[in-house]
């Protein structure tokens, strides 16, 4: 093997322990603050509305993509924009983030779990 082919694999082994090192701190810091959050009496502050978009598109038909097929030809067509109602709630304590797609009976307002 060649000088850069052996530094090459030592720069592979090094990275890869210093991803090994990483996934093992980040696991155990997940772990703590899943404990937090699980442990916390939540204070929830002010829930925003916070829709998900889907941006409408065209397909084109087939002419306009220059393939002819005669009877089964696609016309264009046009997806509209989609959009769901979406509320998100963050705890003033721990930070954690629910959102929830469902709402309450009466004016529309957002119903959380719990």
């Amino acid at each position: 093997m060649t000088t850069k082919t052996i530094q090459a694999y030592e720069n592979l082994e090094l990275a890869a322990r210093s991803l090994d090192v990483a996934s093992a701190h980040f696991k155990k810091c997940r772990t703590v603050l899943d404990t937090i959050q699980a442990n916390c009496v939540h204070v929830w502050n002010k829930s925003e509305y916070t829709p998900k978009i889907e941006k409408g598109y065209y397909i084109p038909s087939d002419k306009e993509r220059g393939i002819e097929m005669g009877v089964d030809s696609q016309p264009g067509t046009h997806v509209p924009e989609e959009i769901t109602p979406k509320w998100t709630r963050r705890c003033g304590i721990c930070g954690k983030v629910e959102e929830t797609t469902k709402t309450q009976e009466g004016p529309r307002q957002p119903k959380f779990k719990g």
